[in-house]
């Protein structure tokens, strides 16, 4: 099974709708000129909201259980197929020499077919575990899109980046959002919390 990070590495963009954008062909000069300026950028780091509200230590968690729970069913499953592979050999075992030659071929085909059935199972549980972990970092990015959004407005930016270093080169500290991203959902926190009970989902 894969070994899982003690950090979760959230990479992309969050995009947000552009205030003054979609101006008709048809407006005047002067129509134009009293919009405002839009593509100022907001940057935000995900990793570092994700550990500043315990996400990233909530995803890794909800990893390793997932993890664990499909290796619980792998061994069943091996353990299932082992039993049936010694049921086949332990009754070619009791047939005459004679007899058990070509059955002895059909649970050597046996043996091949169950390792590559279990092969199969453990790539599906690797896939399980992937898309398991892609669903918390897309839960936790919906998350805090609308916030990130909202504080970009506040302050008169219009579109919010993730901090990747592969992807923006430099920007301005001004320009980072991610402190007031943070108060913001800390802020919402309590108000989620009461609501729980009534629409909880699980990430499934």
């Amino acid at each position: 099974m894969m070994r899982l990070p003690a950090k979760l590495v959230l990479l992309g963009v969050m995009s947000m709708s552009a205030v003054g954008c979609g101006m008709g062909g048809g407006e005047s000069t002067a129509q134009q000129q009293e919009t405002p300026a839009t593509g100022r950028v907001a940057v935000i780091n995900l990793d570092l909201i994700a550990e500043k509200l315990n996400r990233d230590e909530a995803m890794a968690e909800s990893l390793k259980s997932a993890a664990a729970s499909l290796q619980d069913q792998l061994k069943t499953l091996q353990a299932s197929y082992q039993s049936k592979f010694n049921e086949a050999v332990q009754q070619v075992s009791h047939e005459a020499p004679a007899e058990a030659t070509p059955d002895k071929q059909q649970v050597a085909l046996l043996g091949r077919q169950l390792n590559t059935q279990l092969s199969e199972a453990k790539r599906q549980a690797q896939v399980q575990l992937t898309n398991h972990r892609q669903q918390l970092v897309a839960q936790f990015r919906a998350e805090v899109k609308p916030v990130a959004e909202q504080v970009a407005r506040d302050r008169g930016l219009d579109i919010v980046i993730t901090k990747n270093d592969t992807v923006v080169f430099a920007f301005a500290s001004a320009v980072d959002i991610t402190d007031e991203v943070i108060k913001a959902m800390q802020a919402k926190a309590p108000a989620k919390t009461a609501a729980a009970p009534t629409g909880q989902t699980d990430v499934k």
